[in-house]
């Protein structure tokens, strides 16, 4: 199955745009509000989106090549990692904090939607929503359904649309199908199978991505409605994930695609990582932060997150190797 580099790039900056975010938002409650206020802009948590749509065109290519054990690999790549990380986090705060107060903590672990309960790792929704999409997936990811799976895909897009529930982040089982969330996963399916179709210039499709992207940040700043927000931020995203499939890339790139294929181990461990720091720091200095201190916990929750991200693809590849029967 073909690998697209401008894909993993795309992930390791959305990646990295959370990351900020959170940092900025943990850092406003520890009163360094006016420090990193830049980063704490909602148009950051953004990248979080762009996982979707960038699942979604994944997902498609997976199901168009009928992936052998689909729910199986999928299984692999979200879980083993993510108990892992689970573990690391209650050995962290009792050995930081002398405690630990993990509420429905096997309730988590499943990553199913039990709707408003406390989860470890403080980023869990988007990987409740993305388990839920991969279980949705498996329906059709074998020779005699997956001819199906557009058809789904749209009447799905438009059943979200028409029925204009309201669901938080975390919400219900009967309420997870008409999340508008799930929009994000259907642009970026469908963005794949526009994405056979079509082919456009690698400079044309850098101009396009940089429109697309102008568009994004005037539909961030003014329009206020989610329910008109939302779809146009699914089919901007998916635009930009499309043309970024046609740009040639060059050979310095290296750092950018490690940090995408990092990605799921940096969103996992990200969290956790900075708001010990801060938390521990805050004890030891006993009042506010320095900015200069903030920058170091900064570069360490990058440099952890970085080698987490190194074990997670090291985990997966590992299992993966594990001969299952077809």
């Amino acid at each position: 199955m073909k690998r697209y580099e401008s894909i993993q790039i795309l992930r390791g900056l959305a990646a990295l745009s959370v990351l900020l975010y959170h940092f900025a938002i943990y850092s406003e409650r520890i009163g360094m509000s006016s420090k990193f206020s830049f980063f704490s802009n909602s148009f950051f948590s953004y990248g979080a989106l762009l996982f979707f749509v960038i699942s979604g065109f994944v997902m498609a290519m997976l199901i168009d090549n009928c992936q052998p054990n689909f729910l199986l690999n999928r299984f692999l790549r979200i879980y083993p990692s993510y108990w892992l990380a689970i573990v690391l986090c209650i050995f962290i705060k009792v050995l930081v904090f002398e405690g630990v107060a993990e509420k429905n903590l096997l309730q988590a672990m499943t990553l199913l939607p039990w709707g408003e309960i406390q989860y470890p790792l403080g980023i869990e929704w988007t990987l409740v929503f993305e388990v839920f999409f991969y279980m949705l997936c498996a329906i059709f990811a074998n020779k005699f359904f997956k001819k199906y799976f557009i058809y789904f895909l749209i009447l799905w897009g438009i059943a979200i649309i028409v029925s204009n529930v309201q669901t938080n982040l975390l919400t219900q089982v009967y309420l997870m199908p008409f999340s508008k969330y799930n929009l994000f996963f259907i642009s970026g399916c469908l963005s794949f199978y526009i994405h056979r179709r079509i082919n456009f210039a690698p400079r044309t499709s850098l101009v396009l991505i940089i429109v697309c992207s102008t568009i994004t940040l005037l539909v961030h700043l003014y329009v206020y409605d989610n329910n008109l927000k939302y779809p146009l931020l699914a089919i901007l995203f998916s635009i930009a994930v499309l043309f970024s499939t046609k740009i040639k890339l060059k050979k310095n790139n290296k750092l950018l695609i490690k940090l995408g294929d990092y990605s799921y181990g940096i969103y996992l461990s990200h969290v956790v990582v900075a708001t010990t720091l801060m938390a521990y720091l805050q004890l030891i200095v006993g009042d506010e932060l320095s900015v200069p201190l903030l920058l170091v916990i900064l570069t360490l929750t990058l440099v952890c997150c970085w080698y987490y991200g190194k074990i997670d693809l090291f985990l997966y590849k590992s299992l993966r190797k594990i001969p299952f029967k077809k």
